[in-house]
């Protein structure tokens, strides 16, 4: 065998044994909503007291997804579902377009889920949900895990605003990992959190990633909701927006905290001083002149002083103070 052939056996050889990359079962998924129908894009469809539906006008193209829901309060959604099989160590982007109408976001009544994954198929009664909700009581946002076993919901990152009455692309890039990982969420191409916490439990994996109307909060949303989504994707890289529909950032502002009530000096002082007592009213002015009463004063011998002494001694050494006034009347009567 010549130099060059032994050469290329050799840099083949040591090729087939290095390690597999991380995003190893990561497949290149994309729905950009141009083909006839959706079920040719997605894997599966799903719409529940609700309305999964192509439509004109798109983010940058001719279609886009309209995912509605009817509203009631019942359980519904309406989404797009690729079939995945990621695994720990795994280094996946996913991504979409999405446009929610002016009034979205005041007319939810709990939380909405835009784009989620979930290992639903391996454990149905006890699944994990990651990806990006919106809350109903600040309505800002946040890239979270749900665990179904323990009715516990944990956010992997910080709140964000996403804008209402414009398309915006929405990308998660996410390491997985049941003892560390990474998370970082991306708005219109523009990175705007990150985090390094697990985001995986040890010996799962994810089979399923759903974008649209992809939950809400059953029970609580009586009103109608609507939005529409595009291009939805799943990457070993980042995709990134539009460049001709992106617009700028603004960096997301802190969440609000707010402070305890602060006790004032007036306030203190109206808790701590007792109310003032304003004197009755003078009693009102009559033509008779009030009369006057005279108490004539009665002085007593000096036996019968004696004796009413020695009564107040004995009634004080045997507490029968009560006694007091029969004792002074006796003593009047034998010494009078």
């Amino acid at each position: 065998m010549t130099l060059r052939p032994l050469l290329v056996v050799l840099a083949t050889v040591l090729l087939l044994a290095l390690p597999g990359s991380a995003s190893a079962t990561v497949t290149t998924r994309f729905a950009d909503i141009e083909a006839p129908t959706l079920g040719q894009q997605f894997d599966q469809l799903n719409a529940t007291v609700g309305t999964l539906n192509r439509v004109d006008g798109g983010y940058g193209d001719a279609h886009g997804a309209e995912a509605t829901y009817s509203g009631g309060g019942q359980n519904g959604f309406a989404r797009g579902i690729f079939n995945v099989d990621w695994q720990s160590g795994e280094d996946v982007w996913y991504s979409a377009a999405f446009y929610l109408p002016v009034g979205f976001k005041a007319a939810m009544q709990g939380q909405v889920a835009l784009m989620r994954w979930d290992d639903y198929g391996a454990h149905p009664e006890a699944a994990d949900y990651s990806g990006v909700v919106i809350y109903g009581g600040d309505k800002r946002s946040r890239l979270v895990i749900d665990r179904i076993a323990t009715g516990t919901q944990i956010e992997l990152s910080p709140a964000f605003d996403l804008p209402e009455g414009r398309w915006f692309h929405l990308e998660v890039h996410q390491r997985l990992g049941s003892a560390s990982g990474l998370n970082e969420v991306y708005l219109d191409g523009t990175k705007i959190s990150s985090s390094t916490q697990p985001n995986l439990e040890p010996g799962r994996g994810v089979d399923r990633i759903r974008y649209g109307i992809v939950a809400i909060a059953s029970g609580a949303q009586t009103n109608p909701l609507s939005l529409r989504f595009d291009d939805a994707s799943v990457n070993t890289t980042q995709r990134g927006p539009d460049p001709a529909l992106a617009e700028p950032v603004a960096p997301q502002p802190p969440p609000v905290v707010q402070p305890p009530p602060v006790q004032t000096q007036t306030q203190t002082q109206i808790i701590s001083t007792p109310p003032t007592m304003t004197a009755p009213p003078p009693a009102p002015a009559t033509s008779k002149p009030a009369e006057k009463k005279h108490h004539k004063r009665v002085r007593y011998t000096r036996k019968v002083r004696k004796c009413v002494t020695a009564a107040l001694k004995r009634a004080q050494r045997r507490g029968y103070v009560t006694r007091l006034e029969r004792s002074v009347t006796r003593c009047v009567a034998k010494h009078r």
